[in-house]
């Protein structure tokens, strides 16, 4: 959590991995928990608009999300608090779009991130795997920073570091890896 202090950007941090089934979703979801017991006002976004997975584990409506704000159907504000868990917010992905590359790509992400950022302390963003499509760089991008997930015998070494790479080139700060064991 001590990247949140190095003065960068924004207080967001993009969960990225390569694959598919390494943890993303439930890795976001307990650092999210985490942060807000912590006391830290939370926001979690789901930014897989191809499978997204946030709104099963917190069992919240997924009908409006990042999706709709990013289309410009909905303002900013469709994040769910969750109390019971602390200062929790959960913006699900919302509807899965035609077109999840063009919502990603488009300038609403970076405004939406600026928005929230005014807002909490802590942002949390789950993304799709890194090498089904360019949209976790995307975000991580915008996010300004990104934590790398691997999973036990599963994630190969050469994917993790290629996407170290592609994270770096793209302009975001990996600010750490998490082996992940399920």
């Amino acid at each position: 959590m001590r990247w949140s202090r190095l003065g960068s950007v924004r207080r967001a941090l993009a969960v990225v991995s390569p694959g598919p089934c390494e943890g993303r979703s439930y890795v976001t979801a307990n650092l999210a928990v985490l942060c807000a017991q912590l006391g830290m006002r939370t926001l979690l976004i789901d930014a897989d608009l191809r499978a997204p997975r946030q709104f099963e584990i917190f069992d919240i409506p997924d009908r409006v999300g990042l999706a709709s704000v990013l289309s410009g159907w909905v303002g900013r504000e469709v994040a769910v608090p969750l109390p019971a868990l602390g200062p929790l917010w959960v913006t699900p992905a919302g509807r899965t779009p035609l077109n999840p590359r063009d919502l990603i790509l488009r300038p609403e992400l970076a405004c939406f991130l600026e928005f929230a950022d005014s807002e909490f302390d802590m942002i949390l963003i789950d993304t799709p795997p890194a090498r089904d499509s360019a949209d976790a760089q995307t975000v991580a991008f915008n996010a300004g920073a990104a934590l790398l997930l691997a999973r036990t015998n599963y994630t190969r070494l050469d994917e993790s570091a290629r996407l170290a790479r592609d994270l770096a080139d793209a302009g975001a700060l990996v600010v750490g890896a998490v082996l992940n064991s399920f």
